[in-house]
C-alpha cells in the first residue's frame, strides 16, 4: 500500500491572499502550498533512475476529486500485477462536465 506524507510550506512564487472583513477593513493571509509525497517504493521497479524517481513522486492533493489519477510517467514503472487500469466506456472518454461552484464568503 502506498503511503502519503503531507508538508505545508511557502508558496513559490510568494503571494498573499487579500480579503475583506465584515467591517469593511482589508486583511491579508500568506499563501501556503500543500505538498504531498507518495511512497510507491514497494510498487515500482527501482532498477533505473526514472524508476527510483517514480518511487517517491510529488503529487497534487485534489480535495474535490472522486478519482485518483497516476500519470503514465509514474505507473509505467509499476511492477507486474501492481497496475489495474479501469475500463472507461466510450461515452465517458471525453472531458468531464464543468462543475458549478457557489461563492462563499469567509468571515473572521
Amino acid at each position: 500500500m502506498a503511503r502519503v506524507r503531507l508538508y505545508l510550506g511557502t508558496a513559490k512564487p510568494l503571494h498573499d491572499y487579500v480579503f475583506s472583513r465584515p467591517d469593511g477593513s482589508v486583511g491579508t493571509v500568506e499563501g501556503l502550498r500543500l505538498r504531498a509525497y507518495v511512497r510507491f517504493q514497494d510498487l515500482v521497479d527501482t532498477t533505473s533512475e526514472e524508476g527510483r524517481d517514480a518511487a517517491y513522486p510529488e503529487c497534487v492533493v485534489d480535495t474535490g476529486s472522486f478519482l485518483t489519477i497516476v500519470p503514465e510517467k509514474i505507473w509505467q514503472y509499476f511492477l507486474p500485477g501492481r497496475r489495474h487500469p479501469a475500463p472507461v466506456p466510450p461515452q465517458h472518454a471525453g472531458p468531464p462536465p464543468v462543475a458549478h461552484h457557489r461563492r462563499r464568503d469567509i468571515r473572521l
